[in-house]
C-alpha cells in the first residue's frame, strides 16, 4: 500500500462499506484481494474506470478526500 494512503481513514472507509453491504471487514478485504468487488462495481456502475480507481491507492484517496465524498461519508456514519 502507498505510503501517502492514511491507514485510519482507509479502515474508517472499510468499515462503512462493509456495514452497507451486510458483510464482515474480513469478507470485504477477501472480496477486494480476489478482484471479485471490481466486477462487480465494473457491472453495477457500467464504468469500468471505476476498478481502475479502487486498484490505485492514490487515485482512491483523492477521490475519498474530495469536499463531496467527504460529505457522503460523514452522511453514512450519521455524523452531521
Amino acid at each position: 500500500m502507498a505510503s501517502n494512503v492514511n491507514p485510519q481513514k482507509l479502515d474508517e472507509l472499510m468499515a462503512l462499506a462493509a456495514k452497507k453491504m451486510g458483510i464482515t471487514q474480513e469478507e470485504l478485504r477477501e472480496k477486494l484481494k480476489g478482484g471479485s468487488l471490481e466486477k462487480e462495481a465494473q457491472k453495477l456502475s457500467g464504468m469500468p474506470g471505476v476498478a481502475q480507481i479502487l486498484k490505485d491507492p492514490q487515485r482512491l484517496e483523492a477521490l475519498l478526500n474530495t469536499p463531496e465524498a467527504q460529505r457522503i461519508l460523514k452522511d453514512l456514519a450519521g455524523k452531521k
